[in-house]
């Protein structure tokens, strides 16, 4: 196989012997060009694949040399690299023909992936001219070789049958589908029958003139056509697709042979890559601007100090203690941008939680509207920290402002700690913890919640649900960057209406004795092979659960909604000796499947279990009676225990396994 050949464009020789080293060791052939005549001498000679130009050359810019190799090899994919990024100048690059637009420093992993990607569509451009030319010629052949023609369309059909890819047949002249494949079938969500006589304005997305042009092109240019668009399948819904078309005789008639690739896992790429880059700027430039902060802010703090004895008038002292305030408030912002733009490293020490929560309570009582009463829990047998005071305080601090913006009519925040024990089954269900002690600090308040499909944006910089010029947007992501550096993670559970629970989970390190009791507990226990209805709508909690019941030697049966659970219980009735059911779900609720499981059977044995506060939640749902509470995150002692405790008739609402 014909090693690909990669041409790199760059003034800067530094930059040239490394790409041709690093690509050399991957397996391609590079060959170096200092000026943008070198590059297109070279061309002349010699065909290449790819070719990484820089935008700024000493002679010409590489946009333009951009042009000048595409009017000679118009198959050469063009990457171009510049050190200064902009949406106009990607958008400019793509419009001038460029296959991909990479900023300094780059990332070689991610330019390797799309050199990959480049020579893969040079691959398959070349195999479809060569399925062309293979196709004219069978036809040229037909009459001789008819027999040879039916074995060559069996086997065409079966890789055609078998391809991943969509693959279906559009009369030239009627523009209905002959035939089409399974994964095309599957694609727009039509049956086999369906899809029979389908018309492409019944599934390509773009208005009519637009196809028609695109057929004409197809039809006039006789080679194979290659261009993105989007289908709209049977429910509606739109899918970006690839699609390679040329004209081929199939019998008597004339059809467009079309390939169809779905590019939604591609784009999905794609725009993450794109909001990568986005977030590395905004990085850069937040650091500069809080490095003139901070020198525009150390005088002014440094001679507030030095005019404190020069102004000893109870006027001045309060002017200069306001001055030295908010200098130090802005100094405090200042770090959190650091921290946010550069994860600057803290410093780590041995750290109290209950240092931490009183740290805060004084400042939530002082500064917070007395429309939200502060709740602080703070037990005596913590778990200590090793990690930097000050940026654990900016955690709790954002995690409390948000809290605050979302009980504006008040409401109740509440701040605790607990030491927390991760097993096997707990890092299962939740890859970012490790098997190991942690401290969990937890952050809840009453408020408006945050709305599911908000839930895994909350976290992105610049993502704010705030007024413009109410919010930075980075108070959640500079939370979540500094647990992160600390070897932490962050949990949420959130309803509308009903309030947001954080949990942060930090590594500890558990005392001597606490260590020692932990080793003596006493074994889990475990089922004698009673069958358990585990109702979750959740899937990774749902799946970890009923594994874990079973490794204990109990049977499980497991539903995704109380919908499902209600008709599972009608079906195994009286075999089902407890249900373990989440409270917050979709299609029926846990209230709603509690109340129709008693009203079947009024013996039957619950577990409430809830992200949010399982007990205040079953309570508020009038004629409820469980046996057990469990507050997300459990472990799978606390469900074993609480389960066995339940199964012998203990229980009975007394909060079991609660935290």
């Amino acid at each position: 196989m014909e090693v690909p050949s990669i041409l790199i464009v760059d003034d800067d020789e530094g930059i040239r012997q490394s790409l041709a080293l690093i690509l050399k060791e991957k397996g391609y052939q590079p060959t170096t060009a200092e000026t943008g005549a070198a590059a297109l001498s070279l061309a002349q000679d010699r065909p290449f694949n790819i070719a990484l130009v820089d935008v700024r050359l000493s002679d010409m810019e590489g946009t333009e040399l951009l042009s000048r190799l595409k009017e000679s090899h118009p198959d050469l994919e063009v990457i171009l690299i510049t050190a200064y990024a902009s949406l106009e100048s990607s958008i400019q690059a793509v419009a001038e023909g460029a296959y991909r637009y990479f900023t300094k420093p780059l990332d070689m992993d991610e330019v390797m992936a799309v050199i990959r990607a480049a020579l893969e569509k040079q691959r398959m451009l070349l195999e479809n001219k060569m399925l062309y030319q293979a196709a004219q010629q069978e036809l040229a052949e037909r009459k001789q070789a008819e027999e040879a023609l039916r074995e060559s369309e069996a086997r065409y059909r079966a890789v055609v049958e078998q391809s991943a890819d969509g693959i279906h047949l559009v009369d030239a002249e009627t523009r209905r589908i002959q035939e089409a494949n399974s994964a095309f079938v599957q694609m727009l969500g039509y049956t086999a029958e369906e899809v029979q006589g389908l018309s492409i304005y019944d599934f390509v997305a773009a208005n009519r003139e637009e196809i028609d042009r695109r057929f004409q092109d197809i039809l006039n240019e006789k080679v194979p056509f290659s261009y993105e668009c989007q289908y709209r399948r049977k429910d509606g819904s739109l899918v970006e697709v690839w699609v390679s078309a040329n004209l081929i005789f199939y019998g008597e008639k004339k059809v467009v042979s079309t390939l169809v690739r779905d590019l939604t896992e591609k784009k999905a790429q794609e725009a993450h890559l794109l909001r990568v880059q986005r977030v590395e700027c905004i990085g850069l430039l937040a650091g500069g601007i809080a490095h003139d902060l901070s020198n525009l802010l150390t005088p002014i703090l440094i001679n507030a100090e030095l005019l404190g004895p020069a102004l000893p008038d109870p006027t001045s002292q309060k002017m200069l203690s306001s001055i030295a305030s908010n200098a130090q408030r802005g100094a405090d912002i200042v770090k959190q941008i650091l921290t946010f733009s550069c994860g600057m490293e803290g410093k780590y020490l041995l750290v109290s939680p209950q240092y931490l929560l009183k740290e805060m309570e004084g400042f939530l009582r002082n500064t917070f509207p007395k429309t939200i009463a502060v709740e602080i829990e703070i037990p005596q047998d913590l778990w200590s920290l090793s990690a930097d005071a000050t940026q654990l305080l900016q955690v709790l601090m954002n995690l409390c402002l948000n809290a605050k913006d979302a009980m504006e009519k008040g409401g109740t925040l509440s701040l605790s700690a607990k030491n927390f024990l991760v097993d096997e089954a707990y890092a299962r269900m939740h890859p970012e913890a490790k098997v190991g002690p942690y401290l969990v600090l937890s952050v809840k308040d009453t408020g408006s919640g945050i709305p599911p499909d908000l839930l895994p944006k909350i976290f992105d910089p610049i993502f704010t649900t705030e007024e413009r010029g109410q919010g930075t947007g980075i108070g959640l992501s500079t939370a979540h960057a500094i647990v992160k550096g600390h070897g932490g993670f962050i949990r949420v559970y959130s309803e509308e209406a009903k309030g947001t629970r954080f949990l942060v989970f930090l590594p500890a390190f558990p005392t001597a004795e606490m260590a020692k009791a932990e080793k003596e507990r006493a074994p889990l226990p475990s089922g004698q092979g009673e069958l358990i209805l585990v109702v979750e709508d959740e899937a990774p909690v749902r799946e970890i659960t009923q594994v874990t019941l079973e490794i204990f030697g109990y049977r499980v049966l497991s539903a995704a909604d109380g919908a499902e659970a209600v008709a599972l219980y009608a079906q195994h009735r009286g075999k089902i000796q407890a249900v373990i059911t989440d409270m917050a779900m979709p299609i029926m609720d846990g209230a709603a499947a509690i109340r129709a499981l008693q009203k079947m059977d009024p013996a039957v044995k619950i577990i409430a279990t809830s992200g949010m506060d399982a007990e205040k939640m079953v309570a508020e749902a009038s004629g409820l009676a469980v046996q057990a509470f469990l507050q997300k995150p459990f472990t799978a002692e606390r469900l074993l225990r609480a389960l066995a405790e339940v199964l012998k008739g203990g229980g009975q609402g007394s909060g079991v396994g609660d935290t």
